[in-house]
């Protein structure tokens, strides 16, 4: 059969199955933000036939619309399906921070990782996740500072700061180094921007060279 031929026949095949229509109805619903109309009608073509990708697509949807419950009824009805999918691990542990459930985020990253050890995006998704479960309970700190910060208090955003340093927050070294010189205290700002390059060190890109950037500008800044 000649390609045109072949295409002509799929089209209208397509074209006339109502679990197609129905997706496609739901794609443009999704386009359209409208998370609830699009989830009823994935819902609606995975009563005709099931389907891992159209359950994602509906656990998506619901979680959109912040119907955790049913949301994660599909999630792990999917995982039931593919138990090995790396994607899916990645999409659950960002439903879980989603949810309000840091811990069980993290370990979802961490199986999207186990699963795809070279996925760059899964190994910053997993970095992001980690720091974000860290800072959890400091969250109210954060706040203050970042709003201190904000608004030039560099002295009541160290007080803030020093406490998540203390407690084993290293990724807020850079920010403590940033308040310390500001109030012209380079010295400290130094040794707090050199604990901070240590830290991203292993980790490398672009973490690790704008910690030098800002070691090297607080150093001539010293001395």
């Amino acid at each position: 059969m000649k390609l045109k031929a072949w295409l002509k026949r799929r089209f209208r095949r397509s074209s006339s199955d109502p679990r197609a229509v129905l997706v496609k109805r739901a794609h443009a619903a999704k386009e359209n933000r409208d998370w609830r109309g699009a989830a009823a009608l994935y819902a609606q073509a995975l009563a005709l036939r099931d389907a891992f990708g159209t359950r994602v697509q509906l656990a998506h949807m619901l979680k959109e619309a912040k119907q955790f419950g049913e949301a994660e009824e599909h999630y792990l009805k999917a995982l039931q399906q593919k138990p090995d999918d790396a994607d899916l691990h990645l999409q659950l542990g960002h439903f879980y921070w989603v949810k309000g459930d840091p811990e069980a985020a993290v370990a979802y990253y961490r199986q999207a990782a186990d699963l795809a050890p070279g996925d760059a995006a899964i190994a910053d998704a997993l970095i992001i996740g980690e720091r974000r479960a860290g800072d959890a309970p400091f969250q109210s700190a954060i706040d203050t500072a970042m709003e201190a910060m904000g608004e030039g208090r560099w002295r009541d955003a160290e007080i803030d700061l020093r406490p998540l340093v203390e407690h084993g927050r290293s990724d807020y070294l850079a920010v403590l180094g940033q308040a310390l010189k500001e109030q012209g205290r380079l010295d400290e700002a130094v040794d707090s921007y050199r604990a901070y390059r240590d830290h991203v060190a292993a980790r490398g890109g672009k973490a690790a060279y704008e910690s030098e950037v800002q070691l090297a500008y607080t150093l001539k800044l010293a001395r």
